[in-house]
């Protein structure tokens, strides 16, 4: 028997500071929530077919910029399932809850790329000006190889609140 070490990634948000707990698209919860993969009282973010056949999935960061909410995770799949790896890059609507981008299921390859650059790891980072709305998102990750020599940190850009993304640096 495999153990799943960590098998859903799951999101409530609070609007008065904690006071009360809300699903994405505005349910009102009690405390405490489950986060097993049948829970139904906060908003899965990882793939159902995930669940069960990963060895971890793994919440590399999570971003509210412009009423979209941006996260990027890694699925490190089971060799058992005979599915490869994956690498997420999900955005959902704040309000409703609908998810409205998934790289995995909606670009090609399922390959989060800017062009040559591709994000593909368990750690990494949104950022961008808070003050400014009309300000980029930078997605950021180290790039990770066999050779460590050759590990780098690549950065994409997305000047439409991560609808598409491009290379930004490497």
């Amino acid at each position: 028997m495999v153990s799943n070490y960590y098998d859903s990634i799951r999101y409530l948000k609070s609007e008065d500071g904690g006071s009360t707990w809300k699903k994405m698209d505005g349910t009102t919860v009690s405390l405490p929530v489950s986060c097993d993969q049948d829970a139904t009282d906060s908003t899965q973010i990882n793939l159902e077919d995930e669940e069960g056949v990963s060895e971890n999935t793994w919440l590399a960061n999570m971003f509210v910029k412009n009423g979209k909410v941006h996260f990027m995770y890694k699925a490190r799949l089971l060799s058992a399932s005979g599915r490869p790896d994956r690498m997420h890059y999900m955005r959902f609507d704040r309000e409703s809850g609908v998810r409205e981008i998934d790289s995995w299921s909606d670009y090609p390859d399922g390959k989060w790329k800017g062009g040559e650059l591709e994000i593909f790891s368990t750690s990494g980072y949104f950022s961008s000006n808070p003050d400014d709305p009309d300000a980029p998102l930078f997605a950021t990750a180290e790039i990770v190889g066999s050779d460590p020599a050759k590990r780098r940190i690549a950065a994409l850009v997305s000047y439409d609140n991560g609808l598409t993304w491009r290379d930004h640096a490497l």
